[in-house]
């Protein structure tokens, strides 16, 4: 059959939702290897090249990102670019040819696809070798003319990942430091309290609220975890670090210019292995949630059975569910059916919350604002003739009114229906349209790693969505639901009777006490950013359930309402999986990403091999054990928010007695949230379900691929993605 036109969309406006890929197919092993494709412009450049990999794409795989590779402006880029509109090189570069799609993309042939998309094949071509660097002996970095993008090739495998750093921080060192503080609920005092920057601050803080132990704990725990792959792992982000670090030692003069706007001193701390922790957290909390909207959800059918009347409000509840909803587009046909996250006519438990009884947790305490304040220590001068620069982040870097929502998209073709006879795919990952962008393509070559295409800034030190010798891969965020909702009974530690403020709850038949975490910010005003200076205190409480969210009573018993995502105090985990990709002595084709203790995935990954299509699923798993200093499901004591299924009417029941026999009473269905906005005045409308078979039966929040507005350093707000599209030989 012809190949599928290839469709494109790019929002009208510059905040809206981005496509971002890297799309690869690959052909038959039958075509003759090709030659070694990297050359260098001089005889010395020549000997920092190797030779490429045998590489199975013959000029038939093509991606695009934009706006550009480089995400690097110094101060005087910046005054540049206000005072004349120059951009650097390769910063914006990309737009044309993605945006040029969208009113070129009927009758599109195959030679004309090179005018909208990049060769993505490894090694740089004879002649468009535009750098070679040697940060260290064993590797070279070569930049191509083009795109400005990085091929790094490493004699060792540590080499390689020192590469990726070095050239990683050259391309997004800025994006790079907003995010590990962002991970750590400290954006205010790195990028200034603008109301969007305290926006987004106190929400990832409450997504991922962490101490240092904790982050450093979970790089610790990676080779307990996953043997030998952890402690490549461990070795391989060690490696990535001293490259980071490497560049900040040696840029120079030469350092972002957001560094100066923002009275930043200069230069910024060296990394450790713990700011790729935080920085993992950043990326889980806008790609990898899912569920954890069963308050919400409880509180919306509250409502409706008090206006409706138990029966009829019921109703109007559950026609905002997401469950097997029978006007849904389905790709199931024939008569077949996908029974995804039903919900049993006995759950296991139940836990209704009392109207008019649920308050939220407060998450910032004893904010300030003082219009005189000055930073303490040694202060950094404003330059010289830098007025235009002034409020340039006045609207913070997560503007509030960026964006709308969409999802990820992925088109797969199996050879059976391909005029070639080989699979095809294209890949459209969905982050946001800004500039820089938060990903940056790349090529890594050395021992046990060989793959070309994108990374988030912070954490590429594995392509994370690309193509290796003869397979590809995409991810998306599946929405599953991977957050649980505990209501769990407060008690007080002497035996007296318990209220909605008590400190202490039920563990395991023991009154233990609630974990506090906290983080306090000041932030002070400077050249980019014109807020006064202020501060507060962000507050997280902390349980073997989970963090909580709400207090309230269920039967007039006080309680915690609680969320336990399952990826919380695992953020690195993903990477195992990433690493894998990256190695082209795995196999690729009908594998399914070992399970290690406490391992848990939260994306979808869609692979592309040579020989055929392959959906290596990547979701939440429970651990056949507890994992030692993770928040623990209740056992006993737990009091649960659980789905209802039709004609049945809310009631409390004790998960103990109410677990199927053989099942550990834990982790089961819950309420989703299923009211849209201005029905009940709860919640947000629902999308169509997208997801994938799960070892238990779950329910995915229906919202599906939730965006959340993203980085805009410099505010250059220029539509900002990427796609990607492969083709076999004809």
């Amino acid at each position: 059959m012809p190949r599928p036109a290839l469709r494109a969309r790019l929002r009208p406006t510059v905040a809206a939702v981005a496509v971002t890929a890297v799309l690869a197919a690959l052909p038959a092993l039958t075509r003759a290897a090709p030659e070694a494709s990297a050359a260098a412009a001089s005889p010395a450049a020549s000997q920092a090249v190797a030779e490429s990999p045998t590489d199975y794409c013959l000029e038939q795989c093509l991606d695009i990102l934009p706006p550009g590779q480089n995400g690097h402006a110094t101060f005087t880029d910046l005054l540049a670019f206000k005072a004349l509109g120059v951009r650097p090189a390769h910063f914006s570069d990309t737009v044309k040819p993605y945006q040029d799609l969208v009113w070129n993309s009927q009758g599109i042939s195959d030679a004309g696809l090179t005018s909208y998309f990049d060769d993505a094949s490894f090694g740089v071509k004879p002649g468009d070798v535009a750098s070679t660097v040697r940060p260290r002996s064993d590797v070279a970095i070569v930049r191509d003319k083009s795109r400005g993008i990085p091929h790094i090739t490493g004699t060792t495998r540590a080499g390689t990942m020192f590469g990726a750093g070095y050239a990683g921080a050259q391309d997004r060192l800025f994006v790079m430091d907003v995010f590990r503080h962002l991970g750590r609920g400290q954006l205010t005092p790195f990028a200034g309290g603008a109301p969007a920057n305290r926006q987004f601050e106190q929400e990832f803080w409450r997504t991922a609220p962490y101490t240092e132990a904790d982050l450093q704990r979970q790089f610790d725990d990676a080779d307990e975890l996953y043997g030998a792959d952890g402690v490549k792992m461990q070795q391989d982000i060690q490696a990535w670090v001293a490259g980071v670090n490497h560049y900040i030692d040696a840029v120079g003069i030469g350092y972002p210019g957001e560094y100066v706007a923002l009275g930043l001193q200069w230069p910024t701390p060296h990394w450790k292995v713990t700011d790729v922790v935080a920085t993992a957290a950043v990326v889980a909390g806008i790609f990898g949630t899912g569920g954890g909207s069963e308050v919400a959800s409880t509180l919306a059918l509250l409502e409706a059975q008090a206006k409706y009347g138990v029966a009829q409000g019921t109703k109007v509840w559950e026609s905002f569910r997401s469950q097997n909803d029978p006007e849904a587009n389905t790709t199931v046909h024939n008569g077949a059916t996908f029974p995804y996250g039903t919900t049993g006519p006995n759950p296991a438990g139940r836990a209704l919350p009392d109207r008019g009884s649920v308050t939220p947790e407060p998450e910032v305490i004893d904010q300030t604002v003082n219009k005189t304040a000055k930073k303490v220590g040694k202060s950094v001068p404003v330059p010289k003739r830098a007025e235009s620069l002034r409020g340039i982040f006045d609207d913070g870097l997560f503007p509030e009114s960026f964006g709308k929502k969409a999802m990820s998209n992925a088109l797969l073709v199996s050879g059976a229906h391909t005029q070639s006879g080989r699979p095809i795919a294209v890949y459209g990952p969905q982050t946001g349209y800004f500039a820089p962008q938060l990903l940056l393509r790349q090529e890594l070559q050395g021992p046990g790693v060989s793959s070309r295409g994108i990374a988030f800034a912070g954490l590429n030190f594995y392509t994370l969505i690309g193509r290796g010798p003869d397979y590809s891969w995409s991810a998306t965020s599946a929405g599953q639901d991977i957050t649980d909702t505990f209501a769990v009974p407060l008690c007080e530690p002497a035996g007296g009777t318990p209220t909605k403020a008590s400190q202490y709850y039920v563990f395991r038949g023991r009154c233990v006490p609630i974990e506090r975490l906290e983080r306090h910010n000041e932030w002070y005003s400077s050249l980019g950013s014109s807020e006064p200076a202020g501060s507060y205190t962000l507050v997280a409480l902390r349980t073997k359930y989970g963090i909580v969210t709400h207090r309230g009573t269920v039967g007039g018993k006080p309680v915690l309402f609680t969320k336990n995502r399952s990826t919380y105090g695992n953020e690195a985990g993903s990477a195992l999986g990433f690493m894998q990709f990256n190695d082209p002595g795995q196999d690729q084709v009908g594998r399914r990403l070992p399970a290690g203790r406490g391992e848990h995935r939260v994306h979808v990954q869609l692979v592309l091999h040579r020989k055929e299509l392959d959906r290596v699923l990547q979701l939440r798993r429970q651990p056949g054990s507890r994992e030692r200093r993770r928040p623990e499901p209740a056992v006993l004591e737990q009091l649960r928010v659980e789905g209802l299924g039709p004609g049945h009417q809310p009631r409390l029941v004790h998960p103990a007695r109410a677990a199927p026999a053989g099942r550990e009473p834990g982790l089961l269905d819950q309420l989703e949230q299923q009211a849209g906005a201005g029905v009940l005045g709860v919640g947000r409308p629902m999308g169509l379900q997208r997801g994938l078979p799960e070892p238990a039966a779950r329910r995915p929040d229906r919202g599906g691929h939730r965006q959340r507005p993203e980085v805009h350093p410099r505010q250059a707000r220029r539509g900002d993605g990427g796609r990607g599209h492969g083709r076999p030989p004809r």
